[in-house]
């Protein structure tokens, strides 16, 4: 599970990293029907604030790398199922 979400921390970072500055950006429906979202679609500081957003995600994506990988593991004993439930302390 933590690396796929690793891998969508990646995937998702660079799509909003690059996208707004693709020319499919300001060239869509609803550029087109609606003239208040081509006039957000070309403001570049709000281009420039989703690039930031996608920055975050791929550095998150590098966080969660590096904690994956330090995390303390569990030896494979302790990971086996006992055969037969442990003795318990006479009374």
């Amino acid at each position: 599970m933590t690396v796929f979400y690793i891998i969508l921390c990646f995937a998702m970072g660079l799509v909003l990293l690059l996208a707004p500055w693709f020319s499919s950006w300001t060239n869509n429906f609803f550029t087109h029907h609606y003239l208040w979202v081509d006039a957000l679609a070309r403001n570049d500081y709000l281009r420039g604030s989703i690039s930031g957003l996608g920055l975050a995600d791929v550095g998150l994506g590098f966080y969660e790398t590096s904690r994956f990988f330090r995390q303390p593991r569990a030896p494979d004993s302790a990971r086996s199922i006992p055969s037969e439930p442990p003795l318990s302390a006479p009374r």
